[in-house]
């Protein structure tokens, strides 16, 4: 089993800014951990002179100063694998996770019972000037998984990672995805508001598009399928609760996407090959004019393909490819101008390191200086051909992934084309039918609730699920619940759990509910606790009402599971969905109760099996709610009908 973790070199305050980076260097390729340097390798540079040569880099762009460098350790277990191996397996992860834009030198210790590699690059790409960026959750998105896939290959242990099904932090793409959504989403808007005549009127317009709503915060959606929700007083003004009013009197305006229609576009003498990517692209480019049609916005990401079929399609027509076989010759071809780019380059720094050393009087610093700019004008002219390249090779693995899908999919042309007319919904109000659609309102409205968790788990698996009163929890007095005979001193001794029974909870509530009742408890005793204790304590309590209700939770699901006459091995993922309802937006509840009543049922799963188990039942859970919800709609719509 290889771990991969990164750590980030500094400028120096004093003297050299890159001395830490300079020793770092020198400490990888110690002649006496490597071999004599046999197990040293590099990419852009030459080991012996790797230095010098990302200074020239960042000398070139500008950026000398803060983050020198970024040092990459993969340590593997002792005596799982050889040198050769874990030499393999550095070299292949620093080609693939820097893909030949940073100066780097790799090197492999093992003058240890366990053998551990290092990677150092710069701090500065060479292609693009850019400094390297390390986003949060780049180890668990991109580089342990590298490494997980090398080893692999090497039959070696791989590293389990939890990785969270909807991550905080974006790739870039994700992020330039979630950009384009949001100027969708402003045009949307605009355009519902500019139709509705209320702000029920506005929403209904809006989830009848197909956006969802985040409850509880104000006008705050997203588009099927984005990761953030977008808030719409943040984009415009026109939204904010004081101006809105005033914007829904405001003129018509219809919203735009702006692409080019492939109407326009080169089409003449196209080859069959050619061709399947002009149908498709026009076919996508109809989902364009039909966007409006109700539950439309989950073709977003569509319109996206559209702009990349787009590229692709005139990236085979400008480079006259007209078949598979050429798209491949054109890949191998190109492949070999990037070598010998490269090849060149190498060339060049290895010349740049030999006349920088030669160097011994003014006069041969001078000439070296006239040398390397034109060196750099080369290196510029190379840099900006590879670049053209390389973004040429991600079209062409486009096109190949395209190519996949071509090979299962029937593609029809179309006939005729999607009308234009943009088909919205009669002002509801005012008329014999207010009430019917102000219920369909209501109900999308409640449709994305959160779900409360005091529940009462039924033997029948179907009755549970059925409950009129599902996502409802009874409120319970907690004033009349309290235990007002204890005095402070016994209740700061007791466990959160405790604590958490004496107040009365007997169901989950937020963190200012519980800050309250414990402020109140401190009260009638009589005590002055002052406000940051209070909300030590708050916070104590708050962790033991909920291990209560868990405990609660688990011992009714293992009492149904028992009352069905089934283990829970045998339960399919439904029913278990029914028992363990989980809420879609409390992971850490929902694992908590999950291992909870693996634990009841005396189950040990592997680490592995434990999480398969979960994400089956927490999936389910989810299109259950998706079934029911839309059931729960259609019957509405049915009985406005």
């Amino acid at each position: 089993m290889a771990i991969t973790k990164i750590l980030h070199i500094n400028e120096v305050d004093m003297g050299n800014p890159a001395r830490h980076l300079e020793q770092a260097l020198d400490y990888i390729q110690n002649p006496e951990k490597t071999n004599g340097n046999v197990l040293v390798g590099s990419i852009n540079c030459l080991p012996e002179t790797a230095f010098e040569q990302m200074m020239d880099t960042k000398m070139t762009f500008g950026k000398m100063d803060k983050r020198q460098g970024y040092h990459i350790i993969i340590s593997f277990v002792p005596r799982e694998t050889t040198e050769e191996i874990a030499f393999d397996i550095v070299e292949r992860f620093a080609k693939e996770y820097l893909k030949d834009e940073y100066e780097a030198v790799y090197a492999v210790h093992n003058d240890k019972d366990h053998m551990h590699a290092h990677l150092i690059f710069n701090s500065v790409n060479l292609v693009t000037g850019m400094k390297y960026e390390y986003r949060k959750g780049e180890w668990k998105r991109r580089m342990q998984p590298i490494t997980n896939k090398l080893c692999k290959e090497y039959n070696l242990e791989i590293m389990p990672a939890e990785y969270a099904r909807e991550p905080k932090n974006l790739s870039r793409v994700e992020w330039e995805q979630e950009q384009q959504f949001k100027e969708m989403i402003l045009a949307d808007a605009l355009f519902c508001q500019n139709y509705a005549g209320s702000m029920d009127h506005f929403i209904f317009l809006m989830k009848r598009i197909g956006y969802q709503f985040e409850y509880g915060k104000y006008l705050s959606v997203k588009v099927p399928g984005g990761k953030w929700y977008h808030q719409l007083d943040k984009l415009d003004e026109r939204f904010g609760k004081e101006n809105f009013k005033y914007y829904l009197d405001m003129g018509f305006s219809r919203p735009r996407f702006i692409s080019t229609n492939p109407l326009y576009l080169y089409r003449s003498g196209l080859s069959e090959f050619q061709l399947k990517f002009y149908h498709k692209m026009y076919r996508i480019r109809m989902v364009e004019q039909k966007r409006f049609d109700k539950n439309a916005a989950w073709m977003a990401k569509e319109l996206q393909k559209f702009h990349q079929l787009q590229k692709e399609y005139l990236f085979l027509v400008n480079n006259d490819i007209k078949s598979v076989e050429g798209l491949i010759t054109y890949e191998v071809l190109k492949g070999m101008d990037v070598e010998r780019i490269s090849n060149r380059q190498k060339e060049i720094y290895k010349e740049s390191g030999a006349r920088k050393r030669a160097c011994k009087t003014m006069a041969d610093v001078r000439e070296f200086q006239i040398w390397h700019m034109q060196a750099q004008e080369e290196l510029d002219d190379l840099k900006a051909e590879k670049r053209e390249i390389k973004d040429n090779l991600k079209l062409v693995e486009g096109c190949k992934k395209e190519l996949q899908q071509f090979t299962m999919l029937d593609l029809v042309s179309i006939e005729e084309k999607v009308s234009n007319t943009v088909q919205v919904p009669e002002y509801p109000y005012g008329d014999e039918r207010a009430e019917t659609v102000m219920d369909v309102v209501e109900n999308d409205l409640d449709a994305v609730g959160d779900m409360e968790v005091s529940v009462e788990v039924k033997a029948n698996a179907e009755e549970y699920i059925d409950d009129k009163n599902l996502s409802e929890a009874e409120s319970t007095d907690v004033e009349e619940n309290m235990d007002k005979s204890v005095n402070y001193e016994s209740f700061m001794s007791m466990s959160p759990e405790d604590m958490a029974g004496i107040l009365g909870f007997d169901r989950i509530v937020g963190i200012d509910e519980v800050h309250s009742k414990v402020s109140s408890f401190f009260r009638d005793v009589k005590s002055y606790v002052d406000g940051n204790e209070i909300m030590d304590v708050a916070k104590l309590v708050y962790k033991g009402m909920r291990a209560n209700f868990i405990k609660q939770r688990a011992e009714e699901i293992v009492e149904a599971i028992n009352s069905m006459g089934l283990s829970y091995p045998c339960l399919t993922d439904k029913e278990k969905a029914e028992l363990f309802r989980f809420l879609p937006d409390d992971n850490n509840y929902n694992l908590e109760l999950h291992m909870a009543v693996l634990k009841a049922c005396g189950l040990k799963l592997e680490f592995d099996e434990v999480y398969e188990d979960y994400q089956r039942i927490y999936d389910k859970t989810m299109e259950m709610q998706d079934e029911k919800m839309n059931e729960r709609g259609e019957s509405v719509r049915g009985r406005a009908r």
